[in-house]
């Protein structure tokens, strides 16, 4: 898989618009190839089954996901549970843990599927950045980190997300933090998970962190109370966006996924 890169820059000719980026995916490219890895499960804290893995996009568009289990209570009544991966959106190359967690009573009949894939445009926007330690942290071998946003809009609903795993590398449990309710334009915030607490003493590190956020509507300040709303829909990756003052544009730079 490649990526090409493209930059431009669009005159702003109001204060709110719409930009359209929509790269379309290759033929090639239209069935997305995604794998199910680090299957386990336990009995969490509270007595209930959890069954936990990892999601792979091998593919090269991003995809929204949809995983089931089948399951039966003590009555032999027979149910399909369903869940979504901890990143809403798995892009290219990426990944993305998830969880079921089981009522009391009920047992599993099969591993984790997935029942549907959809196709996303939102593009990626490489504006937070995590700094963290892999290493389980302290007694409550937590994962600490922060998060800064490096782009010009503020971010909402946060959540860093990631997979635990024992000394052996198996994963144990999958853990999302505390949601960040805003983040703003370069401002740093401090995140934590821990897993729970039935696995927490074979906890040894974390890995696929990642990290879920509501789609954004950006804005960049002008100054003086003004600023320009815009929108994205792309199968790429937007950065480096900036307001141009000596040419009254937006410039920004994007990365579509392409077989080439």
């Amino acid at each position: 898989m490649a990526l090409s890169t493209r930059s431009a820059v669009i005159p702003v000719t109001a204060l709110v618009f719409t930009i359209v980026c929509l790269i379309a995916p290759s033929a090639a490219s239209a069935s997305p190839m995604l794998n199910i890895i680090g299957q386990s499960s336990f009995v969490d804290s509270a007595g209930r089954l959890n069954v936990v893995g990892t999601v792979i996009n091998s593919g090269q568009i991003p995809v929204s996901v949809t995983l089931g289990l089948n399951t039966a209570d003590i009555a032999g009544s027979k149910t399909t549970l369903q869940e979504t991966t901890y990143g809403r959106i798995i892009y290219p190359a990426g990944e993305s843990p998830f969880k079921f967690r089981l009522d009391p009573g009920m047992s599993v009949l099969g591993g984790p599927f997935i029942i549907k894939a959809g196709k996303v445009s939102t593009p990626f926007y490489n504006t937070l950045v995590l700094n963290y330690s892999n290493m389980a942290v302290g007694d409550g071998k937590a994962l600490l980190g922060t998060a800064k946003n490096t782009g010009p809009f503020p971010l909402y609903n946060v959540s860093i997300f990631a997979s635990v795993h024992d000394s052996r590398g198996a994963q144990i449990d999958t853990v999302r933090s505390n949601i960040i309710t805003i983040i703003r334009p370069g401002e740093q915030v401090s995140f934590s998970a821990t897993p729970d607490l039935a696995v927490r003493s074979n906890t040894m590190y974390y890995s696929c962190a990642g990290v879920d956020i509501d789609t954004p509507i950006p804005t960049i300040d002008l100054g003086g109370g003004k600023f320009i709303a815009y929108n994205f829909k792309a199968f790429a990756e937007v950065s480096n966006l900036q307001y141009i003052n000596s040419t009254g544009g937006l410039a920004f730079a994007t990365r579509h996924y392409s077989s080439d």
